[in-house]
């Protein structure tokens, strides 16, 4: 990683204190003149704001660096898609991470404050579903297949550890159980999402239900779907 994701702000920042040409490129002009105190876009504006703010930042920053889309951004934090994109162009530039060993050693190395360190590690170490769970009190949609693949890896890992780490039952246990109910919980999730199109095959298996709604009790509309 050859340079700091904020390197664009410490730039215009830099131009604003020498007194330098303003830039050319539409948001760094924009935040170039905000900083002088003449700006007029809203929208870099209020990414200027959620830099400017310890615990603001340090979330939007989390939820980049492991590439939650825009939509889940604004579904959870409702933050607009405009904003985020004027954020991280301005002031977290995520390109500046050539693969994911850079921003584990990022955050791993992260110290501007203890909130963010531990945020971007949590982040890196449970990924992007966790991070929207933490962020919406669980009321984020969870993808059951992301559900049985995240304990897949964890019941991997902790196996692994267990050859050579001595493991207290209880914790054994109680890790099982959360294993199992999430298990348990995604499968229900599979089985309702997949109810209407088991319900569909089977009314296909007899030719004349799959024209009568009448005797299938299914919509023609959901025959045709």
């Amino acid at each position: 990683m050859k340079l700091e994701p904020n390197h664009r702000f410490d730039a215009v920042q830099t131009a604003v204190e020498k007194g330098s040409a303003t830039p050319t490129e539409p948001l760094e002009k924009e935040l170039f003149l905000t900083l002088k105190g003449k700006g007029q876009d809203e929208t870099v504006q209020k990414a200027l704001d959620i830099y400017q703010d310890n615990y603001k930042r340090e979330v939007i920053e989390s939820f980049l660096l492991v590439d939650v889309s825009r939509g889940d951004i604004e579904k959870v934090l409702g933050v607009l898609p405009s904003v985020v994109d004027a954020f991280e162009h301005l002031f977290f530039d995520t390109v500046v991470f050539e693969n994911r060993l850079d921003k584990f050693s990022y955050a791993r190395s992260y110290d501007r404050n203890d909130y963010g360190h531990a945020m971007k590690n949590a982040a890196m170490d449970y990924g992007g579903e966790s991070l929207k769970i933490s962020m919406s009190a669980a009321s984020s949609y969870v993808s059951p297949t992301a559900v049985q693949n995240e304990v897949r890896a964890v019941a991997y890992f902790m196996a692994q550890r267990a050859k050579t780490n001595s493991v207290d039952s209880n914790v054994a246990r109680a890790a099982l159980d959360w294993a199992k109910l999430a298990l348990r919980a995604a499968e229900g999730a599979k089985e309702e999402s997949t109810a209407g199109v088991e319900q569909i095959s089977i009314a296909l298996e007899i030719k004349n239900e799959t024209t009568n709604a009448e005797n299938s009790g299914i919509e023609p509309d959901d025959i045709l779907r």
